[in-house]
């Protein structure tokens, strides 16, 4: 403990050598790392839990910075690091940060974090418990992977997130338990990509408003669970289900409102069983167009 600290007070105050500070802190939390006390063997050290909690503390109060202390722009890289909890609340996304085949077995804080330029990836990691939770998020620019992304069990959510800029992804994830939310979050101007397997997991779009940008279910599976729109409202932007395959589950968007012209299939008049469509919609296809 008194290493960390004293290895971020020197990231302070040598600005030259921040960044080599910051790897060191970052090294430390990519150690292979036990986080069940119950698991057989004698990979779990009692304390290391607390230790693991400072790094993550320190790294997300210097990224709330705005003065000469703050790490923001810094390049980040949790490589394979296993979370078992901690907070990012509030922290300032803008540099290169890696959460690429990180292990989420505990739900991990984002709330009102900003990303707003570089790249943040948590391209091929494991969300197996808790619920990793970006409430009220703003991503404003640059891009957050989770291309070949897993969640098993817990829950991802982005309640009450805005996208305005920027791009999402969760192309080739596989979304075989827990939940996936976007309750209440407003999409008005990133590219969301949502080209996942979806077999066992509850998606939930309730009260969420689409007013810009686009949200793509491009080449996503559907074989199990459900994705919900319920309260959600289009005015515009696109929402499409172009290249989806509809083999089981259910979308539900009977309580879908807004316009149309935002709808989009590769076939109008085959819509597949197992998709609710609202009511007097008239879905958008790139081969035919309704009127």
């Amino acid at each position: 403990m008194t290493g960390i600290h004293a290895m971020a007070g020197l990231a302070d105050d040598w600005p030259a050598g921040r960044q080599t500070c910051i790897n060191v802190l970052c090294s430390y939390l990519r150690m292979p790392y036990q986080s069940d006390p119950t698991a057989e063997g004698d990979g779990w050290v009692k304390g290391e839990r607390e230790v693991r909690l400072t790094v993550i503390g320190i790294i997300r109060d210097h990224l709330r910075r705005s003065d000469a202390h703050s790490w923001r722009g810094q390049d980040l890289d949790f490589s394979g690091a296993t979370f078992d909890g901690g907070s990012f609340a509030e922290a300032h996304f803008s540099g290169r940060t890696l959460f690429a085949g990180a292990t989420f077995t505990d739900g991990v804080v984002f709330r009102e974090a900003v990303f707003s330029g570089g790249t943040t990836s948590f391209s091929g990691a494991v969300f197996s418990g808790g619920r990793t939770a970006f409430s009220d998020a703003a991503f404003s620019g640059g891009a957050v992977w989770f291309d070949g992304a897993t969640i098993t069990d817990g829950s991802v959510a982005f309640v009450g997130a805005t996208f305005s800029g920027g791009e999402v992804s969760f192309e080739s994830a596989d979304l075989t338990g827990g939940a996936l939310s976007f309750s209440g979050a407003k999409f008005a101007g990133s590219m969301v990509h949502l080209g996942a397997n979806y077999a066992g997991t509850m998606v939930v779009f309730t009260g969420t408003a689409f007013s810009g940008g686009a949200v793509w279910f491009t080449e996503a599976t559907f074989s199990g669970g459900e994705i919900a729109f319920r309260g959600a409202k289009i005015s515009g932007g696109e929402l499409s289900f172009e290249g989806a395959t509809f083999a089981g589950g259910r979308v539900n968007m009977s309580e879908l409102r807004g316009s149309s012209e935002t709808l989009k299939f590769d076939e109008w008049g085959q819509i597949p069983d197992g998709l609710l469509l609202p009511g007097g919609f008239l879905p958008r296809s790139s081969r035919v167009m309704a009127t």
